[in-house]
């Protein structure tokens, strides 16, 4: 059965910072290749939260992340300079992500001390993979007036459901979905969320409102994870199709 297409691939090669479209990639069992390899992590925390993000530093939204020589999507195994990613500020200023410079120049703004950290399986919040759907969005920004960002809720996938239903991704808890020939993936929970859909990516600045209608309308959630059963690559247009 049919239920969709993929309509944009999103990866975010440092956490919280912004992210690049792809047309497409090869998703592994820890997510999107290159997604959120790279993080700063505030080391004044003791929590099992030791990142600094766009919670503490709206700004961060506003650096612009690229990778350099990115693999090819079939490439499971990507080499080290696959990994190389620079970083350009809301000044202009370019960096690459490892140059004490930038991390420097983060410590200045933020006020507490950082250390840049790696990892290729990604250090997402939850879940490997993030989705909402276009009608989802869409329907949000009927409820609250005003035009909604699909940046702000940084996503790995955007799906255009074929039955055109808002919120169709929660229906799906615990189904197995196949994505092109090989990703198969199963929707495991919905996503829960903080206050960085409230920050816009271009300005910084915060809306707060947004928050509180998804906290009282919606339960706090917007979209879905999922975890992946089988890798593959993904491309725009693939058809999401149901396994059981």
């Amino acid at each position: 059965m049919e239920l969709g297409t993929v309509t944009r691939i999103m990866r975010f090669p440092v956490k919280s910072m912004a992210g690049e479209e792809v047309d497409d990639v090869f998703i592994s069992y820890s997510g999107v290749t290159g997604d959120r390899v790279y993080a700063f992590l505030d080391t004044t925390k003791t929590n099992n939260f030791p990142w600094m993000t766009a919670r503490q530093k709206h700004d961060l939204v506003k650096y612009r992340t690229k990778f350099v020589q990115p693999s090819a999507p079939q490439q499971q195994y990507p080499r080290k300079e696959a990994f190389t990613i620079q970083v350009t500020t809301p000044e202009g200023h370019t960096y690459d992500v490892t140059d004490a410079s930038l991390r420097d120049a983060l410590q200045e703004q933020t006020g507490v001390p950082l250390q840049l950290r790696f990892s290729e399986a990604g250090m997402q919040d939850s879940r490997p993979l993030s989705i909402v759907s276009t009608q989802t969005l869409a329907a949000l920004e009927q409820e609250m007036g005003m035009t909604v960002d699909h940046r702000r809720f940084r996503m790995n996938l955007e799906i255009n459901w074929k039955n055109e239903q808002p919120y169709y991704e929660n229906e799906l808890l615990g189904k197995t979905l196949r994505i092109g020939e090989t990703l198969t993936l199963q929707i495991s929970k919905r996503d829960t969320r903080c206050v960085i859909i409230t920050v816009d990516p271009d300005t910084g600045e915060t809306t707060p409102e947004l928050l509180q209608h998804v906290a009282k309308e919606h339960k706090g959630s917007v979209g879905v994870y999922a975890v992946v059963l089988r890798e593959g690559v993904v491309k725009n247009g693939d058809r999401i199709v149901l396994e059981n």
